[in-house]
């Protein structure tokens, strides 16, 4: 699917170091993004039947980066995630903060 959306806007340099693909932790669930459904509709609308909505990651968890995306009202970068190895568990939203490299 083409997009003509820019994926990064937020300007720390640092966050933009953290790719599709790359393996992060969940240090902080609280930071999940558990009914922006709109987020997905707008920038990752393939996605968005596998959103596990209304319900958190666990702190701990290691995960693969699907999508990354600013939030749509903020200077925040967003990170759709899968669990490691765990196709059927979904995707997951959680805010910048809410993640460190694996």
């Amino acid at each position: 699917m083409e997009r003509d959306i820019e994926p990064y806007t937020a300007k720390d340099e640092e966050l933009r170091k953290l790719k599709i693909g790359d393996t992060v932790k969940v240090v902080n669930n609280g930071k999940g993004y558990t009914t922006y459904t709109e987020w997905f509709k707008k920038y990752s609308p393939d996605l968005l039947g596998e959103f596990v909505f209304g319900k958190s990651i666990p702190n701990g968890t290691k995960c693969v980066i699907k999508d990354i995306h600013s939030h749509e009202h903020h200077d925040k970068v967003l990170y759709a995630v899968r669990p490691l190895g765990e196709k059927e568990a979904g995707i997951y939203l959680i805010g910048e903060d809410g993640v460190e490299r694996a």
